[in-house]
């Protein structure tokens, strides 16, 4: 080998001798903090799934809980009792708690088998969303029950579908707009109620959509100027109520038009006590 060769594998063996000064310790110790990483990261590792483990168990219970809950609602944690009609039709079907209270979900049917009724007692009182069907299996009624009472909206059905009443309750009494429907679909009547009172302007219509009677009620009670009109359009009476009594000049017509002298007159307190004046 020639001298410069001999120089160049010397200087080589130099450099390598000199990368690592601590003579390998700073390896080690690098390998040792790897290690000690790696051991760090499997811990952690294993107290997440066991997290994960706790927590699908937690889940676990709960859902476990939510249908015990479910069922509960269901039964009311009374005995399944069936009531039959002659036939052998299921009539009823639902709780009893040992002192024959009802409680849970209670479902009744149609003799022919169509379901009649269906929604849950708590305490023996309706409790929650009833809704209840025609013998046909369209729907008659639906809305909420709180604490024994209606509450909120309830909707009511004819037996071939069209809507026949609409309005709310609060605290078991009509509150608000109320409007039902004759079953060719023609409002029948529409109004307010008040805590359960009928309240303000209230109309009512025949079915071919003319206008039947309009008025004012007051605590529940007619008041003021009201018209009743014939189905045809004619005027059958107008005249004024006081506290729900026919008050003053009340005026009759026929259905041709005239006057029928019988019945208007001057009234007070609901009777009346005189005839009309000649003006």
């Amino acid at each position: 080998m020639k001298p410069s060769h001999l120089a160049l594998v010397a200087s080589l063996a130099l450099l390598v001798g000199c990368s690592d000064p601590t003579g390998g310790g700073e390896t080690k110790r690098l390998e040792k903090e790897l290690a000690e990483q790696k051991g760090e990261l499997e811990r952690l590792k294993k107290e997440q799934a066991k997290a994960e483990k706790q927590l699908s168990e937690e889940e676990k219970l709960k859902n476990e809980l939510a249908e015990l809950k479910k069922q509960l609602a269901l039964t009311g944690g009374g005995e399944r009792v069936v009531e039959r009609y002659e036939s052998g039709q299921k009539k009823s079907e639902g709780y009893l708690l040992d002192d024959g209270t009802k409680v849970g979900r209670w479902t009744f049917w149609h003799e022919n088998g169509q379901k009649a009724k269906e929604g849950e007692r708590k305490n023996e009182k309706p409790e929650g969303v009833w809704t209840s069907w025609h013998d046909n299996g369209q729907k008659a009624e639906e809305g909420e029950w709180k604490n024994g009472e209606r509450e909120g909206l309830w909707v009511g059905w004819y037996k071939h579908g069209q809507k026949w009443s609409e309005g709310e309750y609060k605290n078991g009494k009509r509150e608000g707009l109320w409007t039902s429907w004759h079953d060719n679909g023609q409002k029948w009547s529409e109004g307010e109620y008040k805590e359960g009172k009928q309240e303000g302007r209230w109309t009512d219509w025949y079915e071919n959509g003319q206008k039947w009677s309009e008025g004012e009620y007051k605590n529940g009670k007619e008041e003021g100027p009201w018209t009743v009109w014939y189905k045809h359009g004619q005027k059958v009476a107008e005249g004024k109520y006081k506290n729900g009594e026919q008050e003053g000049r009340w005026t009759y017509w026929k259905e041709d038009g005239s006057i029928n002298h019988e019945l208007s007159g001057i009234y007070k307190a609901g009777e009346r006590i005189a005839e009309l004046p000649d003006k």
